[in-house]
């Protein structure tokens, strides 16, 4: 007896669960592109509600979702959310990842044109790094490469070509190449020496509009003293540093503590 209604409590407690799942999913609905009666919408939430919003110059019958939420086309035009991409071609409009695209003609990012790419060789080679045949850029910055025909990614921010190595975009000055390795994001080593990367991000004013703007800047530097042989990165989240070797603890390529008591 026991057992059948504890059998029935877990089946009220399914069906429950499931009752309020499917409320849930009614009252959110779907997001994104739809097409509703022969008229295009791109529906958001705020937060509380789904919101539509019509693209009344989009085709219906045209019309083709290229990525959920964030880009789709029709035979007139190139739309990124809710608004048309003007200088977008949508006959050779090319997604290359959720971030960029190209065309005949254009390298977009975020659906605006990036300036002075050259979209017939463009490439995304990953998250950070992307190039032409004029340069190779860091989240979109021209790192000046050394030979960008050559260049490939070791790990995340760390990168080099057949003449020079890199830290985002900054030159890692007398690496080692034949010996060079990516630790993490953060470390790299050669048979020399060790070397930190880190970003300082600062919000300024940008004259020409006069809104807020984050800018970044990536410095590169060895890490004194380090042993290179033993030299690693520490997962330890207890502990108040991110590296240790077999003579020292490091955060942020500077010598702490390897006292972990607090």
């Amino acid at each position: 007896m026991h057992s059948f209604h504890a059998q029935r409590r877990m089946k009220a407690q399914q069906l429950t669960l499931a009752l309020l799942m499917g409320l849930l999913l009614t009252n959110c609905g779907h997001v994104g592109y739809e097409v509703k009666r022969q008229k295009v919408i791109h529906a958001i939430w705020d937060g509380s509600r789904r919101v539509e919003r019509p693209l009344p110059r989009a085709d219906a019958d045209t019309f083709t979702v290229l990525r959920p939420h964030r880009y789709a086309r029709d035979k007139h035009a190139v739309y990124y959310y809710q608004s048309v991409i003007p200088e977008a071609n949508p006959s050779t409009f090319t997604l290359l990842n959720d971030w960029y695209a190209v065309d005949s003609e254009h390298v977009f990012y975020n659906g605006a044109v990036l300036p002075d790419r050259d979209a017939a060789t463009f490439e995304a080679i990953s998250g950070y790094w992307t190039r032409d045949n004029n340069d190779v850029y860091f989240l979109n910055r021209a790192i000046q490469a050394c030979d960008p025909a050559s260049f490939d990614v070791v790990f995340e921010r760390w990168a080099m070509d057949a003449q020079c190595t890199y830290a985002a975009d900054a030159v890692v000055d007398g690496a080692d190449q034949q010996s060079f390795q990516a630790l993490s994001e953060d470390y790299a080593k050669d048979k020399h020496q060790v070397y930190t990367l880190e970003s300082l991000t600062t919000s300024i004013t940008d004259p020409a509009t006069g809104e807020f703007r984050n800018v970044s800047e990536n410095t590169v530097s060895r890490v004194r003293e380090a042993d290179v042989e033993s030299f690693a990165p520490s997962d330890n989240r207890t502990c108040d540093h991110d590296a240790r070797d077999r003579l020292r603890c490091y955060r942020r390529g500077e010598a702490v503590t390897c006292d972990c008591s607090g």
